[in-house]
């Protein structure tokens, strides 16, 4: 039963789920700013979800690995969608929005396998909350729209790096 391993903190991270799907359902409606602003909230969720569970002593494998399913939705999928339906919808803009996909997953599962303190390259949240906060910008700013692949590209190499990354 799906009860004896969920606790207080998970539920913090479905509410970051809830988040980011709701992020891609308005922006697949062309509600840009509502969809940048739910990311936020689910960076928000992903946060409160690590320190529910410090705090409990709770943390647990199960948690983990529920984060990282849910931050690949939140910080890849949900950020991805919105640049997609924000207008990078060429095939060359496709192929780097995958890339930032492709990266924060590939950044999620070596998180998931490294025993080391700080971050190695930038957390899919940070490049999730970039990408959010550029798009809420370019409703002042429309010029960002024009280079917002470039965030994208670098993000996911940056995702990938081996820079290291002190944890907040």
């Amino acid at each position: 039963m799906i009860s004896k391993y969920m606790k207080l903190a998970d539920l913090f991270t479905l509410l970051n789920l809830c988040s980011g799907v709701l992020a891609i359902i308005f922006a697949v409606q062309g509600k840009f700013y509502i969809a940048s602003v739910l990311i936020i909230a689910a960076a928000l969720f992903d946060l409160l979800d690590g320190k529910v569970a410090r705090l409990s002593k709770k943390d647990n494998d199960f948690g983990k690995q529920l984060d990282s399913l849910t931050d690949a939705i939140s910080f890849g999928v949900a950020p991805a969608l919105l640049g997609y339906f924000l207008g990078l919808n060429e095939w060359y803009f496709v192929i780097v929005l995958l890339i930032y996909v492709s990266c924060g997953v590939l950044r999620l599962a070596r998180f998931n396998i490294t025993t080391i303190k700080g971050f190695e390259g930038v957390p899919i949240t940070a490049a999730g909350i970039i990408i959010a906060v550029l798009v809420f910008l370019a409703g002042f700013y429309p010029i960002i729209i024009s280079y917002l692949w470039i965030a994208y590209l670098l993000l996911g190499i940056l995702m990938i790096s081996s820079i290291p990354i002190k944890k907040i």
